[in-house]
């Protein structure tokens, strides 16, 4: 496109053109992360001269505030008591496929003034309550933080479409949203008492310097970010500075590609053992799943986060897709009637609410948390 063609664009204006700017800079922000997306590549994908975008928005920060605004503004939960858990779900569901918002709190809220990330909080916080109001009322029975719990895995099944790519037909991948959450809202939570002690919110730290590296940076990385991170932020964290932090970790990216391969690897070996203790498809895929949320529930994890380095992150992602394929295999095994793409939808939810769960850390501290958890995550695919 020349420049002609771009300030003939600009000086017809259409009236819809802030609209189009927040549409694809939130397409923008989902697809590559905020870090990564500059304003120029905004204004080329809405078509437009960068000096255009500069009359409607500031600066990035500013844009991704109206973003936020724009994409939650008018998601409400309903105020009437009386109306059914399941309109709920099938309304909500419809809005998550049509509008993939979930990747826009989890992992870019941190970007946004406090006041602002405040404001979306409470909506979200609001719109938990009306779940757990919904669910207390059908299933009485429930404790609260069962409730909180349950609410908060309603809120992760419909944040779902936005975190991972299956190509399915909206209206198919709503009807799965819509099973998903009703198979939520009827898991059947752990006896209180009969579910083991709480995890311990710290415990004892290695004598390795490298293995007190990783955790450090696994723990910083999941709370504040890799691109917030620095590597003297992970070296001061574990007691580890100077010459002897870069005698482990040359640089950031070395240090993102070890905490990574780490992490892929003691997901497999929780796989293998699930697998080795059982001959029954289910079992193995409940054992499997208690392994998943135990193992996240007592450390900190990257969820959801873009962090730049492509060559790392694409290698992550093949091992994170054939570490998938074994799950999609179980559920398989369970449920013959699924088509490979159901069934992966399936496991995707599943991990993405056993994902955003473990990241709760005033629910993780809850006793039966780990059994809850992965009874929410059978229950998913079960649907």
């Amino acid at each position: 496109m020349t420049g002609q063609n771009v300030e003939d664009r600009v000086r017809r204006r259409p009236k819809d053109r802030k609209q189009q700017i927040l549409a694809h800079a939130r397409d923008l922000f989902v697809e590559q992360g905020y870090h990564n997306v500059t304003m120029g590549a905004i204004a080329s994908r809405v078509g437009i001269g960068p000096s255009a975008l500069y009359r409607h928005f500031a600066n990035k920060a500013v844009l991704l505030e109206a973003v936020i605004e724009d994409s939650f503004g008018d998601i409400e939960f309903p105020a009437s008591g009386d109306i059914p858990l399941d309109e709920v779900i099938a309304e909500a569901a419809s809005i998550a496929v049509a509008r993939p918002l979930g990747v826009l709190w989890s992992r870019e809220a941190r970007h946004l003034p406090p006041e602002v990330r405040e404001s979306l909080r409470e909506r979200l916080r609001r719109s938990a309550e009306g779940y757990e109001r919904l669910l207390r009322r059908d299933r009485p029975q429930l404790t609260a933080g069962q409730a909180e719990l349950l609410a908060r895995a309603i809120q992760s099944v419909m944040a779902s479409p936005s975190y991972r790519s299956v190509r399915i037909p909206a209206s198919t991948h709503v009807e799965v949203l819509v099973r998903a959450a009703r198979a939520v809202a009827g898991a059947r939570m752990a006896d209180i008492g009969a579910a083991g002690p709480s995890l311990a919110s710290k415990g004892l730290s290695p004598v390795s310097r490298r293995e007190r590296l990783l955790l450090a940076a696994s723990r910083l990385f999941a709370e504040q970010g890799y691109q917030e991170t620095s590597l003297d932020d992970i070296g001061s964290a574990a007691e580890v500075t100077g010459p002897n932090l870069y005698g482990y970790f040359e640089n950031k990216a070395a240090v993102l590609r070890a905490v990574l391969e780490r992490g892929t690897h003691s997901l497999w070996l929780d796989l293998d053992q699930a697998l080795s203790r059982t001959s029954d498809p289910r079992e193995a895929l409940a054992l499997l799943a208690h392994a998943y949320v135990s193992r996240f529930a007592a450390q900190p994890r990257m969820v959801h986060q873009l962090t730049g380095e492509v060559e790392i992150e694409e290698r992550s992602v093949a091992y994170q897709r054939e570490y998938v394929a074994e799950w999609v295999a179980l559920v398989r095994a369970v449920r013959p009637e699924l088509d490979q793409r159901d069934a992966r939808l399936l496991v995707h939810i599943a991990l993405s609410v056993a994902d955003d769960l473990t990241t709760a850390r005033h629910l993780a501290s809850t006793e039966g948390f780990v059994a809850d958890v992965s009874a929410v995550v059978v229950a998913v695919l079960e649907a």
